[in-house]
């Protein structure tokens, strides 16, 4: 690749950029629209629907924030299936349900 070439790709990432996190953000405003059409005004925030691979080194001020419960976080996927419509985990729409064979 030329010097030219390669500046201007640098020129053309500065207008629209591209690559993993970009993508990231594409789809958490898709999933942001959504959740605010069920959800209204108690939607997370875009950025709330951005993946962390990895977690950010605490500030030497902060302290670490203990990590919930499983039965916590348990309860919360539940209240937002529930919020959202969407079945627990325990269900199954009746559609799916298959009649007793009779012998």
């Amino acid at each position: 690749m030329s010097s030219q070439e390669f500046t201007e790709w640098q020129a053309y990432y500065r207008h629209d950029p591209f690559g993993g996190f970009r993508g990231d953000l594409n789809a958490a405003t898709i999933a942001r629209t959504i959740a605010g059409v069920f959800l209204g005004a108690k939607a997370p925030e875009t950025l709330d629907f951005i993946p962390t691979f990895w977690k950010p080194e605490p500030d030497e001020d902060e302290e670490e924030a203990p990590t919930p419960p499983p039965a916590i976080l348990g309860a919360k996927i539940n209240a937002a299936l529930g919020a959202l419509g969407g079945l627990r985990p325990t269900e199954r729409p009746k559609s799916y349900l298959v009649p007793k064979q009779e012998s």
